[in-house]
C-alpha cells in the first residue's frame, strides 16, 4: 500500500509500507506516515518494541536510517483510505514523528549506573547498558546512544573502551533547555499560548516535556530547577494505540500492490480490489498531498523556531551540531592537507574552499567531498538556503585572536551558518552604525562594563561543535566580530542556558563574573552561498 511521507526540509515521497496483523481475530492492514531521516538512505524501517520513559510500558518506535520515531494513532470516522485500486475500510493510520532518542534511554541509563543515596554511581560500557531485560531491541540504539548521550553522561575512555554514567547536572541542564526552547516555540505555533503570560507559557512546556519524563526524580527537579510550584501530573486519554507485542506487529516490507492481492488468506476482514474508485473519492495521495506540505512547513518552521536565541528573531544557535568523531574528521582534513591552502592574516590564517569571490559573483572551484558532507547537511536540515551552499571560509583563531566588527557583504545570500570546532569563543553583534543611538556609541566590552542596550548590542557563546545561523536583519543590520584575548566575558551572552548544556567543562565562573578561558585553537567553517556563479571571470 502507498502513504504519504514527508522526507527531510520540503520534499514528499511515496512510501511503499504494509502491515496485516491479527487484531482480537481481525485482520486489519495499518496505514503508516512517517518522516524520513534525510539521510539517504533507502533502508526500510524497523518497528523496536521499547518502554515508555514515563509510563514504562512496552511501546512501539519505528528506526529507520538512524532516527528514532514514536508512533501515534489516528482514526478517521466513517471513513476509509482509497489505496490505489484497493480501499482500506478501517478508516485508520499511524503518524510516526522523530523523538529525542534522550528521553527514551533516559531511564534505562538512569537504572544501569545503580545510584544509591549520594553515591554517583558506576560507570558502564554501552552495550551493558543497553542489556534490558526483555526489551532486546535496545541493542539496535547502540549506535544511535554513543551519538546523542555524552549531552547527559559523564565519559571515560580506558583504551578503546568507553564508558558511560548519567550526570543529574548535565541531565537538568538539557531538560532546561528543551523547556526553553519549547517555550519559545509555542507562541508560534498557537494564538492562545501568544496571548497568555509568559509562566504560564513555561508552565505548559514542562507539562508537554513531563510527558515523557517519570515524576521522581526528573520531574520534581525541573520544577525546582525552573522555580516553579510542583503540580500532580494527570495521565492524558489519547487517541494512540499500544501494539500487542514485538512479533505480531513487524511490518513487511513488499515489492509491489499486486504480490499482496495475491495473497489469499480467506480471513475475515480481506480486502476486495474495486473495479473502479467510485467518483467524488480521492487516493491516500491526494488527500494528504496539501496537509502534508502544510505539516513541512510548520515542522520546519517549529524545528527552527526552537533554535531561536535573543531578541533579534533572526539568529538561531544550535548547539551539538557535529559529533566528536565528525569534529576530529573535519579537523584531520583541513591539517591534513597542504599546507599552501593556508593563507596567513594579520590576526589569523584561513582556507578559501568553493572560489574566488568577486564583486559580481563567484568564479568557481568544486568544495571537495568532506566539505559538502557537511555543507549538505546544514543545506538540509535547516532548509534556510534556497540552494546548495557553495563558499566556505575555514578560519583558524589562537586563544589571542579575534576578527573585527564587520558584515559578509552583498555578494552572499543574506544567510551565515558558523560551524565552530576546538574551542568556545563568544561572538558580539553591534548594531550598523546608521541604526545605533547615540547612547550605543562607545558599549563598552568589558566584564563588569556598562549594561548593553538588549534591543541593539547582544553576544553569542559558541561551543565546539556548535552551529550559529544568522539571517536577514541579523545580516544586513549587524556587525559581528570576536576580541582578540584570551579571557572573555559570557555574562551577558542570550544562550548561555543553550551553550552550556552540551558543554564539557570548557568554561567556569571567575566571582560573580562568568569568564571564558580560551586556552585552545579555534576552528570555524562559515558557510555560505554565492547566488551569481560565473565560469569565466572574462565575461563579466
Amino acid at each position: 500500500m502507498y502513504a504519504s511521507s514527508t522526507v527531510g526540509f520540503g520534499l514528499t515521497r511515496s512510501l511503499k509500507m504494509s502491515s496485516t496483523v491479527w487484531w482480537e481475530g481481525v485482520e486489519k492492514t495499518r496505514v503508516l506516515i512517517a518522516a524520513d531521516s534525510g539521510c539517504g538512505g533507502n533502508k526500510p524501517g524497523e518497528l523496536l518494541t521499547l518502554r515508555h520513559p514515563k509510563s514504562e510500558n512496552g511501546t512501539c518506535y519505528l528506526f529507520n536510517n538512524g532516527m528514532l520515531q514514536e508512533i501515534q494513532w489516528f482514526k478517521q470516522s466513517y471513513g476509509s483510505w482509497f489505496l490505489g485500486d484497493y480501499i482500506s475500510q478501517d478508516g485508520s493510520l499511524y503518524m510516526a514523528t522523530p523523538v529525542d532518542p534522550v528521553f527514551i534511554l533516559l531511564p534505562v541509563f538512569d537504572q544501569a549506573r545503580m545510584k544509591k543515596g549520594d553515591d554517583p554511581g558506576k560507570f558502564r560500557q554501552l552495550d551493558e547498558i543497553l542489556f534490558v531485560e526483555g526489551y532486546p531491541e535496545y541493542q539496535h540504539l547502540l549506535s544511535l546512544a554513543e551519538k546523542c548521550m555524552e549531552i547527559v553522561c559523564q565519559t571515560q575512555e580506558v583504551g578503546s573502551m568507553k564508558f558511560y554514567r548519567l550526570d543529574n547536572s548535565k541531565v537538568l541542564a538539557w531538560l532546561t533547555c528543551k523547556v526553553r526552547s519549547l517555550k519559545k516555540a509555542l507562541p508560534a505555533l498557537d494564538k492562545n499560548y501568544a496571548a497568555q503570560d509568559e509562566k504560564q507559557t513555561l508552565v505548559d512546556a514542562v507539562s508537554i516535556v513531563g510527558e515523557y519524563l517519570k515524576t521522581e526524580p526528573w520531574l520534581k527537579l525541573l520544577y525546582d530547577r525552573l522555580g516553579l510550584e510542583f503540580v500532580d501530573p494527570t495521565t492524558k486519554e489519547t487517541n494512540t494505540e499500544t501494539f500487542p507485542n514485538a512479533i505480531e506487529n513487524k511490518m513487511e516490507y513488499s515489492n509491489s500492490l499486486q504480490e499482496r492481492a495475491n495473497k489469499k488468506t480467506g480471513k475475515p476482514g480481506k480486502q476486495t480490489k474495486q473495479a473502479k474508485v467510485e467518483t467524488g473519492s480521492k487516493n491516500i495521495r491526494d488527500m494528504f498531498s496539501r496537509a502534508c506540505k502544510k505539516n513541512l512547513i510548520l515542522d520546519t518552521a517549529m524545528e527552527l523556531e526552537s533554535f531561536r536565541v535573543g531578541l533579534t528573531p533572526t539568529v538561531f544557535y544550535i548547539p551539538g551540531f557535529v559529533t566528536d568523531q565528525e569534529q576530529t574528521q573535519l579537523l584531520d582534513h583541513i591539517y591534513g592537507g597542504s599546507g599552501s591552502k593556508w593563507k596567513t592574516l594579520k590576526n589569523r590564517r584561513l582556507q578559501n574552499w568553493g572560489g574566488m569571490v568577486h564583486e559580481k559573483g563567484l568564479v568557481p572551484q568544486e568544495l571537495p567531498s568532506w566539505l559538502t558532507k557537511i555543507t549538505a547537511k546544514i543545506h538540509e536540515s535547516t532548509g534556510l538556503f534556497p540552494s546548495n551552499i557553495n563558499h566556505v571560509l575555514i578560519n583558524e583563531y589562537h586563544p589571542d585572536q579575534g576578527i573585527m566588527p564587520h558584515q559578509d557583504g552583498p555578494a552572499y545570500f543574506p544567510v551565515v551558518a558558523i560551524l565552530s570546532l576546538g574551542s568556545p569563543v563568544v561572538m558580539d553583534f553591534s548594531p550598523h552604525l546608521r541604526l545605533r543611538s547615540s547612547s550605543d556609541d562607545d558599549i563598552s566590552r568589558e566584564c563588569g562594563g556598562p549594561e548593553r542596550d538588549n534591543q541593539h548590542s547582544f553576544s553569542v557563546l559558541m561551543m565546539p561543535r556548535s552551529l550559529l545561523i544568522f539571517k536577514d536583519d541579523a545580516y544586513s543590520d549587524y556587525l559581528h566580530g570576536i576580541s582578540d584575548s584570551p579571557t572573555q566575558c559570557y555574562k551577558q551572552v542570550v544562550n548561555e542556558t543553550e551553550a552550556l548544556a552540551y558543554s564539557s567543562g570548557d568554561s567556569r565562573k571567575d566571582g560573580d563574573n562568568k569568564i571564558l578561558h580560551r586556552d585552545q585553537t579555534r576552528v570555524s567553517l562559515t558557510c555560505r552561498l554565492v547566488p551569481k556563479v560565473h565560469k569565466n571571470l572574462f565575461r563579466f
